[in-house]
């Protein structure tokens, strides 16, 4: 078993409390791939999309995810709903890639400026745990925006969040921090 706690979010308004209150203490499940080094795959997406839409008035289809500009797909996000208080949600979830970081902002900002009442939200790990050492990537996130406000000064990015979350893991009956030990025990599990 498997969960994220220790919500923190880049701006407390009620935007980002709308979000973080419904994912303290969410339960995932995690796969071990047979290929690539063992790697872990989770269901964090699927559960994360499960909880939010309890609150949606529409859920958004794959298709409705789309990104374009002009006549170009840019890319899809992971998930979009309305929500009962009117507003539109646009999420990306990192789970592991940094740099992709980059891209997500992008997706959002695209998505931000077309609908007025809508926000994005970049939902990351603060210890994403690999065999070299633990990644804050809501550290990264928050640095990535900090900057894309320094070099665009776009009142969009306001409408942007950060929210970062801890991984758990429940092992020998306790909950532990996903480190490279605790991944590694995992693994070989």
């Amino acid at each position: 078993m498997f969960k994220i706690a220790d919500i923190v979010v880049d701006k407390h308004d009620n935007v980002s409390s709308f979000i973080a209150d419904k994912l303290e203490g969410l339960i995932f499940a995690i796969t071990i791939k047979k290929t690539n080094s063992r790697q872990l795959d989770s269901n964090i997406d699927n559960v994360v999309e499960q909880e939010l839409s309890k609150n949606a008035s529409k859920i958004f289809t794959k298709q409705e995810r789309l990104i374009k500009t002009q006549s170009e797909s840019i890319g899809e996000l992971d998930i979009a709903f309305e929500a009962s208080n009117g507003h539109t949600y646009f999420i990306e979830i990192e789970k592991s890639n940094k740099k992709t970081i980059w891209f997500d902002n992008v997706k959002l900002l695209t998505l931000i400026q077309k609908n007025k009442d809508s926000y994005g939200i970049i939902l990351c790990p603060k210890n994403y745990a690999h065999k070299v050492g633990t990644w804050n990537l809501y550290k990264e996130a928050v640095t990535y925006k900090s900057h894309l406000a320094r070099v665009f000064n776009s009142s969009s990015l306001e409408r942007v969040y950060v929210i970062g979350y801890t991984q758990y893991a429940l092992l020998d009956g306790d909950w532990m921090k996903f480190s490279p030990e605790t991944v590694l025990r995992i693994k070989n599990s």
